[in-house]
């Protein structure tokens, strides 16, 4: 599945994705943290900084990045973001992510 995700978004997935699991899991996790993650250019093009804790951005991370999920992917996201739903943690700035994965 392809999902275009904005600077905000690709924040939202990475913050989310479990910290442990089996080997294959992990596996999976790398790959993808990797693929979404930011690169050198991006943090560039984006003006990616840091301050008193929350990152700031340029207008241009506003403009979505499209990425291919696979289903093992989709599926680590939907449960993480589910999870954090039934628990009453998502939090505003997770909204548009949840709705792209898991509606």
């Amino acid at each position: 599945m392809k999902v275009g995700l904005t600077v905000l978004e690709r924040m939202a997935v990475l913050s989310t994705l479990p910290k442990e699991g089996s080997f294959i899991t992990l596996k999976v996790l790398r790959e993808m943290i990797q693929r979404v993650g930011f690169t050198a250019e991006e943090l560039q093009k984006f003006e990616i900084k840091e301050k008193e804790g929350k990152a700031e951005w340029n207008i241009k991370g506003n403009d979505p990045v499209e990425f291919e999920f696979s289903d093992i992917e989709l599926d680590i996201i939907r449960k993480q973001f589910k999870k954090l739903d039934s628990e009453n943690k998502l939090v505003q700035e997770m909204f548009s992510t949840y709705e792209k994965f898991c509606t």
